[in-house]
Order: structure tokens, then sequence, then C-alpha cells
């Protein structure tokens, strides 16, 4: 009788407890409450149950009892059962559950006791419809559970986002949504870190940049933990980068950097051009470009005095022709500044004053600065380059003391040799003091 009466009110208090979901007895919501003889209900029409069950420390995988009284264990579960136990929880997905009662066998931490989630649904922030290469974009994802996001330290320990970009052709308008790693924009957790505010709070905060070709895609939204996986599919199109860099030479000794900007894409009085120029030693110079010229945004690079590599890149910030907000990485752009040639002079001449020469990546030498192969004086001019002497002479020195040095080896080797045998004819003559002679026979 006291067992109808605690079953009787443990229902009525379920049912306070969830009063949106009166109307729809044969979903279950989310829960966490005491159990009765470890004992919990699941409805028909569920076609899938994730359950998080936490236990008492030190205490090992609890055991669930089916309605029909089979058991199911943590190491030995049917194809319908994912599950994954920690220290201190264990939690087990589903699919197709048998309607009716259910019972766990185990030691349940009651202050946590188990929570129900059986229509989880993810949510994720709807990215723009056209995006351009090396855009960066920031993307959230949520999980639900009838409504409510889900907030559960235990199950989202384990669970982790993966960002897809899977390219869309003629031939495939509809692809397989199995993505490979070559299609994996990033991998993100809900633990507090980077973008993500909270740890463990249902928020997972994802920023990537997109570097694929350009052309139609779908973005491929996955969270996914030790049993169980949701996943959201968006269209997208990829422009391509509409930003062109460009530095030209304005003397022999300075540099123009140029942007010109697509102005069909993007508004150029919106535009704010953020740069930084980079080289050997540390070296760092921040440059902004508002002011455009047309379509091209331009700035001298009179600062680069000092020899050595460099390299400028930067981000493009802008509202492109729909008024959304863009924020476009731009490739590094690489130079270099070199020492000028040597000059020879005479006793009375003085050596002008020169600047150090820059040189563009893909800067070719004119042909008529090119030693010619032929030319007798360029060859004595590489082996005045070189110390003054050619490397076959070195070459022949080489050979010439690694002769020495096998004819001296060998000379010891005969010398020795000779010796040896001058002292084995020596003891040929020599009395034989008790040595015996193997090759004679014994004395009988």
């Amino acid at each position: 009788m006291k067992k109808i009466l605690l079953g009787c009110l443990t229902s009525l208090l379920l049912a306070l407890a969830v009063p949106s979901f009166a109307e729809a007895p044969e979903k279950l919501v989310r829960s966490a409450y005491q159990l009765l003889d470890n004992r919990f209900r699941l409805d028909h029409g569920i076609e899938e149950v994730t359950l998080v069950v936490y236990r008492k420390p030190g205490a090992g995988p609890i055991v669930l009892v089916q309605p029909d009284g089979s058991k199911l264990y943590a190491h030995t579960s049917p194809q319908n059962v994912s599950w994954y136990d920690e220290d201190s929880f264990d939690l087990i997905t589903i699919t197709k559950p048998i309607p009716g009662p259910w019972q766990i066998v185990g030691s349940i931490d009651r202050r946590n006791a188990i929570e129900i989630l059986s229509a989880i649904e993810l949510q994720v922030t709807e990215a723009p419809k056209v995006l351009y290469q090396h855009e960066r974009i920031k993307l959230t994802a949520e999980l639900f559970n009838y409504g409510d996001r889900i907030n559960s330290d235990a199950f989202y320990r384990s669970t982790e986002l993966d960002l897809f970009l899977i390219r869309r052709t003629l031939n495939q308008p509809n692809p397989a949504l199995n993505p490979g790693s070559a299609d994996r924009m990033g991998k993100f957790y809900d633990n507090g870190t980077g973008l993500d505010a909270y740890p463990r709070d249902g928020i997972f905060t994802g920023e990537v940049d997109i570097r694929q070709k350009p052309g139609r895609y779908k973005l491929y939204a996955r969270v996914s933990n030790k049993t169980f996986q949701r996943a959201a599919v968006q269209d997208i199109e990829l422009k391509p980068l509409p930003i062109e860099a460009n530095i030209v030479r304005i003397a022999d000794n300075a540099l123009r950097v140029e942007y010109t900007v697509d102005a069909n894409e993007i508004k150029l009085d919106t535009v704010a051009i953020n740069l930084m120029v980079t080289g050997a030693n540390d070296f760092q110079y921040p440059l902004t470009l508002v002011e455009p010229n047309n379509s091209t945004f331009s700035m001298d690079l009179d600062f680069v005095a000092r020899t050595g590599d460099y390299r400028i890149g930067g981000w493009l910030f802008a509202d492109d022709q729909s008024g959304r907000e863009v924020a476009i990485e731009i490739p590094k752009e690489r130079f270099s500044v070199i020492k000028a040639a040597p000059t020879f002079l005479s006793k009375d001449e003085v050596e002008p004053e020169q600047s150090p020469e820059i040189v563009l990546e893909g800067d070719v030498l004119p042909a008529s600065e090119q030693p010619d192969a032929t030319d007798p004086e360029s060859e004595l001019a590489a082996d005045a380059e070189s110390g003054g002497i050619a490397w076959w002479v070195w070459a022949i020195a080489g050979s010439v003391g690694l002769l020495l040095i096998v004819g001296g080896v060998v000379f010891v080797i005969l010398r020795k040799r000779k010796k040896a045998a001058k002292t084995g004819d020596e003891n040929d003559d020599s009395d034989d003091d008790g040595d015996i002679d193997l090759n004679r026979p014994e004395d009988r």
C-alpha cells in the first residue's frame, strides 16, 4: 500500500514539474529526480533516449534492467545501445527503447539522480549565404531538449563540435554527408577556452577561416560525444577574394604597396585595411589604409631600409554591397632588401654612397648583367671571389695528397712483411729447443 501511494505521489510531482507538456504525455522531457526503487518509465513513441546517470565516488558502471527483464551492461551492449562510462557517471544512448518501467542496478548518487534526454535537437546560427575566400566567420551551436537548452556538466564533458565545408558539383549537387579530414574547418569544445565564454554551458562557439576554392558548398555542423551525434546543414556560396595585392617598384631602392578592392562586392567608403610589415630581428611596422584612389589603396614603403626579407599582410574590414560586415584576411606578400654589388675603385677614386637595392619575389637578373660562362675573364672573376684559387686547383691538390697517404701506407706494410720473412728464415736455422713438430710421427 505504501509503494502504491509513493508511486502516485511521484507521478503527481512529475506532472506538476512539466505542465507545458501535459497535452503530449508520450513525450519524455529532460528530468532530474529521486528514483523510486531505482526505477523510471519510458513511454511509447520515443525514438531515442539519452541517460546521464550519476554514480557514487568509486562505484562501477551501472546495469540497466529493461521492461522485459533483460539486462544491459556497459561493455556488452547490443547495437542499439551506446554506452560511455567515466569515474562519476554513465552516459547511455538507446535507440528505440522498449516502452515501460526500467530499473537501474548500481550505486547512484541521489544528490544528482539521473537526467533523461529524449528529444535532442541541434541549433546552429545561420551562416551568410554568400562568403568570401579567407573570410573569418563566427558560429555558435546549442543542443536543446524539447525547447530547453541542455545544461549538464557530465553530458558536455566529452562533447565536441566539428565544422566541415563540403563542395557541391554539377555531378553531386547533394553530396553524401560523410566528410573527411580535408573538409574539416575546425573542432571546438564547450570548455570556456578561445571564444567560448563559459565552460559546459551548452553553447559551442567556433571561429573559422574559409580558405577553400570558390564554388558552392554545404556547411556541415556536427555535435557528437561518445554515444550520439546531431548535425545541421546549410548551403553557402564561396566567392573569390575581393581584394588584390600588388607591390610595385617606383625606384631602384623604393617600393609602393597597392591594394585593389572589388567595388562590385565591397562598399569602398567602408573599407579599412590594417597591415603589418614584418622582418628580421622582430621588425614590425603597422599600416592602415582608408583613403582610396578610385578603387586602389596605396602607400610608399619608404620606411624599409635595412637589408633582409620582409612580408606584408593583414586584414580587410568593410561592408559588402548587401550591408553585411566582413573581416577578410589578406594573404602575405614577400619582398627583400639586398646590398648593392661591390664597386672596384682605383687609388684616387672615392666609393660613392649607395642605397640598398630592393628585390621583389620573382625578380630575375637582366641578361646584360649576368656573367658569360665562356668568358675567361668571368671565370677569373669567379676564382677571385672564391679566394683567388679555382676549384680544380683544390681538387688536384686533394688527389695528390690522397695518393701520398696511400703510398705511405703500402710502403710501411711491405717493409713489415719483408722484416717478418727475414726473421722467419733465421728461426729455421736455429736449434729446436723442445718445440714439437706436428708433421712428424710420434716416437714409439
